[in-house]
């Protein structure tokens, strides 16, 4: 379940950026900040679970040629990986329900009406190219 984004090799900071110092001399963490370093951190984490998810694969793939016993262990990390992989994508929320706005000058006019409509119409070009051919 290889992803296709792969990390800009002349980006190496991809973790979350100074925050700055609060009265303590600790960075403060607020709201803003979490919003700000998401992206990359979401960025860093797909980037560490990209090559654990490369040695895996070879272990797997190896098995399946029949290279060598499948391990057990690195099919439960193979399958940790692509779930932490996963919800990172948030694919096990349900799609959000988006409703449809209907047209109300269609909504009034019978729909099978239009399309029986067109057929006879096609019907009657493909009759008439037939006769005068």
């Amino acid at each position: 379940m290889a992803s296709s984004w792969t990390p800009d090799p002349n980006d190496r900071d991809l973790g979350p950026r100074s925050i700055g110092p609060s009265s303590g001399g600790m960075p403060e963490i607020t709201d803003d900040n979490l919003q700000e370093a998401a992206p990359r951190v979401r960025a860093l984490i797909m980037a560490r679970i990209e090559k654990m998810w490369s040695a895996v694969e070879g272990h797997i793939d190896e098995a399946n040629a029949g290279d060598r016993m499948l391990d057990p262990r690195m099919l439960e990390i193979g399958k940790g990986l692509m779930k932490a992989e996963a919800d990172i994508y948030r694919l096990g929320r349900p799609a959000p329900v988006v409703e449809v706005e209907e047209d109300q000058a269609l909504a009034a006019v019978d729909r099978r009406a239009i399309v029986g409509a067109k057929l006879d119409e096609l019907e009657a070009k493909r009759k008439a190219r037939e006769s005068a051919a």
